[in-house]
């Protein structure tokens, strides 16, 4: 009886958490400026003005209309695997075709890594201070060096990294699918595929070979180990799953520290409900997986770094990286996101040890400005600021840089002013993705309202790492919702499920009221 209150309190905490958090995500991404019609282009209004009148007729018909979209679903749901395998392959075209009219370099720490991936011998600075991208910049730089030929210009240089970025993405979506209809059921995740599809396949980040793409792949196939591990019953099956899930993470750390959130989501789901909600038998067992998986990820963890610090063609200067405290102060700061002026005053202490005092120094004054009350009001502010737009703030970071060829012809400028930064229909993009947001985010309110009552172990994993993920960019440096897209595997999966299970629902529910209209229809007759 105990241990039941005990796990019951367990998910009120989540959800004390998750809910306040969340519905200032959602009142933030409805009134954000990127959902103003007034800053599209004329043709995109118009088009917008045609929707909803199509809608609006379709609401009208919406029985005729609800049976086509049943059949046609049920006919994608039989063939499912040839559905997303042909519509990947139609995405993985369009991609093509947007990097080739784009093929444009971008700044900020995206051209960093890229400039020193191709030539390790100007990295020794941005490294030494930014050791946090040594092992993707050296995983860029032994593919670079593999495929590509030394007198390659820096314009297809660029480009051969964006198709690395895109062959990412695309193989996460399919580990990602694979994943959720373990966790799940196939048709969440053919929900999962739909939302992805529309919010992230086609997103300008597809330009940019950076952490915050990257990162996506790994996670899905831990995702996919981890759901393995569920269902798995051979012990020697689980230590290898168990393994592989260590190396995984490790690898995740190495590429984005911060998305490791959805591996501890799982091992402190685990081990509350091993102690609080499973039986005594075959514990030891269980228990013994999961020390293995975070045990397992501290020995990669050190390998990996081991190793790509020995192997790393770039030359590392010691006590010069940046310490965490810098980036716990600069979340405290402005939005709460980058700051220029206190990441300039830091580096000019050129001590790693002088740069932390510097840090807790400006931590304890601004901690001491805000009071508690002016804490949270900064906190809520942030909160909407790290979450609001679906676009992931494209275009905040670095400032528009020329092309590395001139456009040809009216197609190619169209691309360009849709996906470059600073583009002229940027916010066509935007206003789209925007809306897709928005449903998505409907999509995880429906799935909080399941989770008190149908929430299975993966949804409240997925809710852990979401709490866990927003309190880290609170805390951190924030302030834009690029840093969203890595918890995008736990986002997306969780609003498939609430309209996933939302729309059977309604279809229960209405095909209960034919019968009852039918019954009453006989009664009268």
């Amino acid at each position: 009886m105990i241990k039941a209150k005990l796990f019951k309190i367990y998910q009120v905490i989540i959800q004390i958490f998750i809910y306040p958090t969340f519905f200032l995500t959602l009142y933030a991404a409805i009134r954000s400026d990127q959902l103003n019609p007034a800053t599209v282009s004329h043709p995109l209004f118009v088009l917008i003005l045609c929707m909803i009148v199509v809608l609006s007729i379709f609401w009208i018909h919406r029985r005729t209309v609800w049976q086509v979209v049943h059949v046609s679903y049920t006919k994608v749901r039989e063939h499912a695997g040839i559905f997303i395998c042909l519509s990947m392959i139609l995405a993985a075209l369009i991609q093509v075709i947007i990097l080739l009219n784009t093929n444009t370099p971008l700044g900020w720490d995206v051209g960093s890594v890229v400039t020193v991936a191709i030539d390790p011998s100007i990295g020794s600075n941005y490294v030494s201070i930014n050791p946090n991208n040594l092992f993707l910049i050296s995983f860029y730089h032994s593919l670079y060096a593999l495929f590509v030929s030394p007198a390659t210009s820096t314009a297809n240089a660029w480009l051969f990294f964006q198709f690395v970025t895109v062959i990412g993405l695309d193989l996460s979506v399919f580990f990602l699918i694979y994943a959720v209809k373990s966790m799940f059921n196939l048709d969440v995740a053919l929900m999962t595929y739909f939302i992805f599809y529309a919010l992230f396949v086609f997103t300008p980040y597809i330009q940019a070979p950076y952490s915050d793409v990257a990162v996506l792949f790994p996670v899905s196939l831990t995702l996919v180990c981890l759901t393995l591990l569920d269902k798995k019953q051979h012990l020697l099956t689980k230590f290898a799953l168990a393994f592989a899930t260590a190396v995984l993470t490790a690898i995740v750390f190495a590429t984005k520290p911060s998305a490791i959130i959805i591996v501890i989501a799982w091992i402190i789901d685990k081990l509350v409900c091993e102690f609080l909600v499973n039986d005594s038998t075959g514990r030891s067992q269980r228990i013994l997986i999961v020390l293995c998986v975070a045990l397992g990820f501290v020995g990669a963890n050190r390998i990996l770094s081991d190793v790509t610090t020995t192997y790393t063609p770039i030359k590392i200067e010691k006590n010069q990286a940046l310490p965490w405290q810098h980036f716990a102060y600069m979340g405290l700061t402005g939005n709460g996101g980058y700051n220029d002026k206190i990441k300039g005053d830091t580096l000019k202490l050129k001590e790693t040890a002088k740069m932390r005092i510097y840090s807790l120094n400006g931590i304890s004054r601004r901690l001491h400005e805000l009071g508690i009350v002016g804490y949270l009001q900064f906190l809520t502010a942030k909160q909407m600021n790290n979450t609001a737009r679906g676009d992931f703030t494209w275009g905040v970071d670095g400032i528009p840089l020329q092309p590395f060829r001139k456009a040809k012809g009216s197609f190619q400028n169209r691309i360009r002013s849709l996906y470059l930064v600073g583009g002229s229909h940027t916010s066509d993009l935007s206003f789209c993705f925007q809306v897709i947001w928005i449903l998505s985010l409907i999509g995880i309110m429906l799935s909080l309202f399941l989770f008190s009552r149908d929430g299975n172990e993966w949804s409240r994993i997925l809710f852990l790492t979401i709490v866990g993920g927003f309190l880290y960019l609170l805390l951190f440096e924030g302030g834009r919702s690029r840093y969203l897209i890595q918890y995008l595997p736990a986002l997306v999966p969780l609003a498939a499920w609430g309209w996933s299970t939302g729309i059977q629902a309604v279809e229960k529910y209405s095909h209960k009221g034919q019968q009852i209209g039918s019954q009453i229809e006989k009664t009268n007759n």
